[in-house]
């Protein structure tokens, strides 16, 4: 190592080195199922535009370490909210399960009705078998096919929970 703390291999090819890391860990954060390396891979992309102004390896190693801690710190909360108990994310039909919606036309036990989830009109039945007036409000239990499986809401739940009028798309 020379004063500097870079290295014989240069101070010039070391953003190369970050940038190395930076795709290794993202390769492999692409291959696995969880969020193992993209703290990682975010933290080498930083330092490798960090090692275009600042040639100390130390700093560098530093500012890895702090920049993977730190975005680890931020946007871990974030990522896992999006992504459910089995370690998987919840896209297209899974994402509705759990929302509120709005019977948009009535729902017997004989008769599939219509509920209105976000700004879209969906053909809907109850989980249960029971019977829901237009204007009543359940959550989605499932999704089978094109059609929504309903739990009615509970009169408490129902006073509390307004219908969920985020777009579907």
């Amino acid at each position: 190592m020379t004063e500097r703390g870079v290295s014989s291999m240069g101070p010039a090819l070391l953003p190369f080195v970050w940038l190395g890391v930076a795709v290794i860990a993202g390769l492999i954060e692409a291959a696995s199922p969880m969020l193992v390396c993209i703290w990682f891979c975010l933290g080498a992309a930083v330092t490798f535009v960090v090692s275009f102004f600042v040639d100390d390896l130390l700093v560098q190693i530093a500012v890895f370490v702090v920049a993977s801690f730190v975005m680890l710190a931020a946007l871990r909360p974030f990522m896992k909210k999006r992504i459910n108990a089995k370690g998987e994310q919840r896209t297209n039909s899974d994402a509705y399960v759990g929302r509120i919606v709005t019977v948009s036309q009535g729902i017997t036990e004989t008769r599939d009705g219509r509920a209105l989830l976000g700004d879209t009109s969906w053909i809907a039945r109850l989980a249960d078998g029971g019977s829901l007036k237009a204007g009543s409000k359940a959550r989605v239990h499932a999704v089978d096919g094109a059609r929504l499986v309903l739990l009615p809401l509970t009169d408490e739940e129902d006073a509390d929970a307004p219908a969920d009028t985020s777009p579907t798309a």
